[in-house]
């Protein structure tokens, strides 16, 4: 190990676990689309993920209630183990290394069968009453604006105007109004085959949750079928 947190979190989860031999070393297991790292031991049997969070960057407290909801409803996702918010540590359960996506891929007759139980979970996950953000219409308007921003205007290069630009603008309000008009309930935010896992016991395993917020009912189901 190199960097100064991986040593930290390494010398914190000895601390916490002492059955983890001083002599095993970290391994990368995967980053996501933020700072958030995970790691397990070497030649250890019984298998846990250590996550560096730098609490800076990340709302490790967030992580902390949702994955508390998420577990008391029934549904698979990484129970933490022990937590460090003031370092941003963490050691959670291991659902495993297998993406929907990747099962998919290698096995697309198993496709209908994973989108099912994805389902189950997804009417589970929709019940848990949890103290949320609300997806309401500026943070629904402000994540429709990047769109424009960054796929239009910095990777196509265009700069919409006149009755285009109108046009889309009545797009998003017709989005937005229909978001508003739907029932609320716990919302995942990023529930599709990237974040979802193939797991044996009370599948899917359900990672990359602490974004969730309080919204519409259909976006998650929209998600995880047109897998955004």
């Amino acid at each position: 190990m190199k960097d100064a947190r991986a040593n930290g979190l390494a010398v914190w989860a000895k601390f916490v676990d002492p059955q983890i031999p001083q002599s095993a070393e970290l391994e990368s297991v995967s980053d996501d689309a933020s700072f958030r790292r995970y790691f397990r031991f070497s030649a250890v049997a019984d298998k846990r993920v250590f996550v560096d969070a730098p609490p800076e960057h990340e709302d490790n407290e967030s992580f902390l209630k949702i994955s508390g909801a998420l577990v008391a409803a029934g549904v698979n996702a990484p129970e933490v183990f022990s937590a460090d918010l003031g370092q941003g540590y963490m050691m959670i359960a291991d659902l495993g290394d297998e993406l929907y996506l990747e099962r998919i891929t290698r096995q697309p007759e198993s496709t209908a069968g994973l989108y099912a139980e994805a389902v189950q979970a997804l009417i589970r996950m929709q019940k848990i009453q949890c103290d949320l953000p609300v997806y309401d219409q500026v943070r629904l308007q402000s994540e429709m604006n990047l769109f424009h921003e960054w796929f239009l205007a910095r990777q196509l290069k265009l700069e919409l105007t006149g009755d285009v630009a109108s046009l889309l603008q009545d797009v998003y309000r017709l989005l937005v109004d229909s978001a508003l008009q739907q029932p609320s309930c716990f919302v995942h935010r990023d529930y599709h085959c990237r974040n979802l896992m193939v797991v044996t016991d009370n599948p899917p395993g359900i990672i990359d949750f602490q974004d969730a917020v309080t919204g519409p009912i259909t976006y998650d189901l929209a998600s995880l079928y047109k897998d955004c």
